[in-house]
């Protein structure tokens, strides 16, 4: 595990505007930075981000957050995958928890297996290019499949030269290890060069590095295996591996869609096509590591069949494995005799894109029709198409979704919906009672269900006080203080730590407590960062933006950013065309938060002030008398506040 002094580090280092300008071209406007937004498309750009703040966020669809977030959202990674992807480009050392023997053994082993594969990728790129045998025979063979050097280039692919132990003896002369060359399937267990005479395709994590390769021959033996791919080892494992996903993420993520092919060339020939959001899963069948890999840029996939029938049955396997992940699967059956590399040859770029748009079907209906071909009007065989397609549609864990694909399955198969429900509820039962879970089939994600933006609540509060539609919101779903307890959390994460009273050496943060004590916010998400704020305070620290935009409560994270991320702001010249000084937050600080407090508690006592008036009407005698004390108390506090707030705003 990363240590929090080495993740302090990172956040403290990462320039944010330095990290997203990797990525996305950001112009400078005003105090921010201003560019179109990665995870949607857009023309006008609404991507802000704040260099001085240390965040971004989107005003088209809402994404927001820090350094490490944007790095995790774009090249899908987990948390410390980020973390490392930032300490490598600020050359910060990571630092871990003590690890035992047997973990450090590991990771010292997985390091050297990377070293090894990065030197035999390299060798086998030089070989291509440096190499008369490299140039003459491979690249021959790639420039006749079509393939231009650029796309070579992009999928770093190579050649391994026909002779029997060339690169296991320049490894070996260069100190590596004979027994790590074994274990990645480099060198054979009698020492020669596994791949000799093979055209080579790296194969790439998620992250960009080589864990194994697969190979082609380009001998016509019928007796040699025309692929051969890396062994099972530490570092590469078949099952969770997609090829060319490392180049397609960003395009899928981008389309929110993922073409699934079959093979290595398939994929490049696409790709050069334009259709860049593509991967294979390499010949292997289809695996719930491989789809979740998928499910983590796109919850569409679209599988291209080759046009045969064999293509066809080898496709259909592991599409219920698809549907079980609650993926919307469709498909594009290309022409017979044809398969995606070879069909983007013959076609071209732009004809290959619009066969795939016009193509493009749902999979259950696409598996219907094909299956009833196929039976006929045989009975016994409609029978078992019917129960194959009842058994793909049970798979599906969204109910709605498997009601519309029933209703139109019952049409296509022409019988009666109820019997295809009752079929379908039968294998559902059954797979929830062996899950042990009856509740997996209906389960929605709910991370974010409790989570409501700013804006909206700004919004809500708006409408509650529009004269043209009073009753439009009951008291129970509005929060009347929104626009103070925003303000007030706002100054006290941007100006927490600043000094209000130099004479006691007072900070915003230390006034704001004070005055506030014993206030509740009725937003609940605001609520929790002013607990934070006092449980931090009396450890003598002051949270600030950077502590917030890191914040593992995902809602107090949006809520922050949301709350100083400004959509709108003076551009560079404003004073020459209008001569008007416009203060800053920061000149205007101490005021704010006066206003702001004084606000917020005004709110409070008028509404305490209403409460005691409402139980006065069914109060008698000592009771009665009570509340009118209170009252009288409560009215002198507001004149007070009142006279406060006139004093600080003149």
């Amino acid at each position: 595990m990363i240590t929090q002094n080495t993740i302090s580090k990172i956040l403290d280092q990462a320039d944010i505007v330095d990290v997203i300008n990797e990525f996305v071209p950001l112009k400078k406007r005003g105090a921010n930075y201003l560019g179109c937004c990665p995870f949607h498309d857009e023309k006008t750009p609404s991507f802000t981000v704040s260099q001085q703040k240390g965040i971004y966020k989107c005003f088209g669809c809402g994404a927001s957050g820090n350094a490490v977030k944007f790095v995790m959202e774009y090249n899908q990674m987990n948390y410390p995958e980020a973390l490392r992807f930032l300490a490598d480009k600020y050359r910060i050392e990571v630092e871990e928890t003590e690890q035992t023997a047997q973990e450090k053994e590991k990771r010292a082993e997985s390091e050297s297996l990377q070293i090894v594969n990065n030197f035999a990728n390299d060798h086998f790129k030089s070989n291509l290019y440096k190499t008369q045998e490299g140039q003459t025979i491979a690249m021959a063979y790639f420039k006749s499949r079509g393939l231009r050097e650029n796309t070579i280039d992009r999928f770093e692919l190579g050649y391994c030269l026909d002779k029997l132990d060339h690169f296991t003896k320049i490894a070996s002369d260069k100190q590596y290890e004979l027994e790590y060359l074994k274990k990645l399937g480099l060198t054979t267990q009698k020492g020669f060069d596994f791949y000799r005479a093979r055209v080579i395709f790296p194969i790439h994590s998620l992250n960009g590095k080589v864990i194994g390769f697969g190979a082609r021959t380009l001998k016509n033996d019928k007796k040699t295996a025309k692929y051969f791919n890396s062994p099972e080892n530490p570092i590469y494992s078949k099952s969770k591996v997609l090829y060319g996903l490392f180049q397609a993420k960003k395009s899928i993520a981008k389309a929110d869609e993922c073409f699934l092919v079959e093979g290595y060339t398939d994929v490049i020939s696409m790709s050069q096509s334009g259709i860049e959001n593509v991967v294979a899963s390499s010949g292997t069948a289809l695996t719930e590591g491989q789809i979740r890999l998928i499910k983590r840029f796109t919850p569409n996939i679209t599988m291209l069949y080759d046009g045969d029938n064999a293509g066809l049955k080898a496709a259909f396997r592991g599409i219920d494995l698809i549907l079980a992940q609650d993926m919307n699967v469709r498909v594009v059956q290309l022409p017979e005799g044809e398969d995606p590399d070879s069909f983007a040859q013959k076609k071209g770029a732009e004809n290959f894109q619009q066969f795939i748009a016009s193509n493009k079907k749902d999979f259950i209906p696409f598996k219907t029709s094909i299956l009833l071909s196929q039976a006929a009007n045989d009975p016994i065989k409609k029978t078992e198409v019917i129960r194959d397609i009842v058994k793909s549609i049970a798979q599906i864990p969204d109910t709605i979704k498997r009601s519309l694909y029933i209703k139109d399955c019952s049409a296509l198969l022409h019988i009666e919906e109820r019997i295809l429900v009752n079929e379908t509820n039968k294998l559902v039962s059954g797979k929830m009672a062996d899950s042990g879970n009856m509740n997996r089939f209906d389960k929605k994600q709910t991370d974010d269900i409790n989570y409501i933006p700013p804006e909206a609540y700004a919004q809500m509060a708006a409408d509650q006080s529009s004269s043209k539609n009073p009753s439009n919101l009951s008291t129970e779903n509005v929060n009347n203080h929104y626009l103070q307890e925003s303000d007030v959390i706002r100054i006290l994460i941007e100006f927490g730590s600043y000094v209000i009273d130099e004479e006691e050496n007072q900070t915003v943060a230390e006034y704001a407590l004070t005055e506030l004590e014993d206030i509740e916010f009725e937003t609940p998400v605001f609520n929790k960062i002013f607990e934070i704020f006092k449980l931090k305070m009396t450890e003598k620290q002051i949270p600030n933006i950077d502590h917030f935009s890191a914040h593992e409560d995902e809602e107090i994270q949006k809520s922050v950013i949301n709350l100083t991320m400004s959509k709108y702001h003076l551009s560079d010249n404003w004073y020459q065309m209008h001569e008007m000084i416009i203060p800053t937050r920061e000149e205007n600080f101490e005021k704010d938060i006066y206003i702001s407090i004084g606000t917020l508690q005004l709110k409070k006592i008028e509404k305490k002030i209403e409460e005691i008036q409402s139980q006065m009407k069914a109060a008698q005698g000592e009771e009665q008398i009570e509340l009118i004390k209170q009252q009288m108390i409560l009215n002198n506090h507001k004149k007070h506040v009142n006279e406060f707030l006139g004093s600080v705003v003149r």
